[in-house]
Parts: structure tokens; sequence; C-alpha cells
């Protein structure tokens, strides 16, 4: 119930400190780009009410680690992507479906459809914690999201308006993403990618805002950034993010495990 309170303050605090702050106006364009933000998570949605059974029953297996490593990965490529494409094709949705004084939600947009992407790695990340049986630690994760969202707003939102209150959201989920991911590796350990996926992430994002902050209009601008949108996806595949390497030394294996790692690592 208090992590579930902490989620319901971050996302509700962001439009408390739009409406003291600025404008029901900034508000209204705040609105709009909260709608690409519910876009993406319609997917991350989907694949949370999958993942959650699908992870529980394979948990006692002997592939489940991996499994869950190339699950996470494959979630990151495709979340990612789907986020660039919406983040970076925003101005241009935007410009045919709301009048003019809404279409600068677009720059916020960029930031929430990740922000989206954000949440929905905190579902896998917090695996590990509850195959552990130690659901009051993502208390943790829920408390520093709350903590980052509040601190970000009243930092941001003031300066930067709906801009502001868009980066504290995905701050807040980013915060909550990586403490529960440190703790769910504490506890119990998977061979994740940690690191890679952060990368990714990270590199996605940079593309969706110089996408839409230095293309041009018109269709050599679409056409620029549908070529971003197809480089990102190539590289997903050349990564190979949802392949599971045994690049992480895993603790779950076993000493005959970690032996047969160990020759298959010098073969």
């Amino acid at each position: 119930m208090p992590a579930a309170f902490a989620y319901g303050l971050v996302a509700s605090v962001d439009r408390f400190f739009l409406q003291r702050t600025r404008s029901l106006a900034e508000v209204a364009v705040y609105a709009v780009a909260i709608k690409f933000f519910a876009v993406v998570n319609m997917g991350v949605s989907a694949f949370q009410l999958a993942y959650g059974p699908w992870a529980y029953a394979h948990a006692e297996t002997r592939d489940g680690p991996p499994l869950f490593a190339r699950a996470f990965g494959g979630f990151m490529a495709a979340a990612c992507l789907v986020a660039l494409a919406a983040g970076a094709f925003a101005p241009e949705v935007l410009s045919v479906l709301v009048p003019d004084p809404y279409r600068r939600a677009a720059w916020p947009a960029a930031f929430l459809v990740f922000a989206a992407v954000a949440q929905g790695s905190y579902t896998v990340a917090s695996v590990g914690i509850g195959i552990s049986f130690r659901t009051p630690l993502l208390l943790y994760g829920a408390a520093a999201a709350a903590a980052v969202s509040i601190a970000a707003c009243a930092a941001l939102v003031p300066r930067l308006r709906a801009t502001g209150a868009a980066v504290a959201t995905l701050l807040a989920y980013g915060a909550s993403a990586l403490v529960t991911y440190r703790i769910a590796q504490r506890v119990h350990p998977l061979p994740y990618r940690g690191g890679r996926l952060i990368a990714v992430f990270g590199l996605a994002l940079a593309l969706t805002l110089l996408t839409q902050g230095r293309m041009p209009a018109g269709q050599v601008g679409v056409a620029m950034k549908g070529m971003a949108v197809a480089t990102f996806a190539i590289l997903c595949a050349r990564l190979e993010l949802w392949k599971e390497r045994g690049g992480v030394a895993p603790s779950y294996l076993g000493a005959d495990g970690a032996a047969r790692a160990d020759e298959q690592g010098g073969a």
C-alpha cells in the first residue's frame, strides 16, 4: 500500500506543480503531451501483465535466469524503439491532431515516452525481489521515485513549465527502476546486461531529442527521422540484446554449472 501511494504521488505531483506555479493553459499543453506517455504505456502495460506470470512460472527452473535476461533485453530494445518513433514524430502527429497553441507539447512528450519505458523496466527489474519473497523492499524504489518527483518538479516546473514536469516524471521513474534494479540484484542476482541496457536507453532518448530539435521540417525531416529510427533498430539487432551470452558470471549456477560455463568460455 505505501508503494502504491508513492507511485500515485508520482502520477499526480507533476500537474499539481504546474497548476500552482504556471497556468491552466500550461496544464493543457502537458495533458496533450501525456497522451504520448499513455500510448507507449499501453504496450508496456500489456507486457507487464504477461511478464509477471511467465516469470514466476520459470522462477524455479534452471533456464529461468537467462530467459529473464533475454526478456529484459528484448523489452528494452522494443520499448526504446517504439518510444523513439513516438517521440521523434510527435511534432508531425500534433500538427495534424491539435491546434497550434498545443503543438509545443511535442518536446515534453519526448521525455514522457521514455518515462513509460523506465516504468516498464522497473517491472522486469523487480522480478528478483518477488522471487526471493522480499516484496517489502519495493518500497525503497517507490520512495525514491516519489522523492525525486517532488524535488525535480519543485526545481524544474517553475522554470521549464511542461517540459520541466516531463523531465521530472522521467527522472522519477528512472530512479525507481535503478534503485529497484540494484536491490533486486543484491537479493537475487540475475544475468542482466544492466550497463548496456542503460546505454541503449540513453542513446534512444538522445536520438529522440536530436531528431526533434535539429531535423528540418517537411518531407526531408520526416525522411531523416525515419532513417534515425531505422538506424537504431539495426543497432539493437546487431547488439542482440535479447540474447543471453553468459557475459555475466551468474551466481545462480552451481559449482558444476560454473565449471561448465568456464569450460565453454575457454573453448
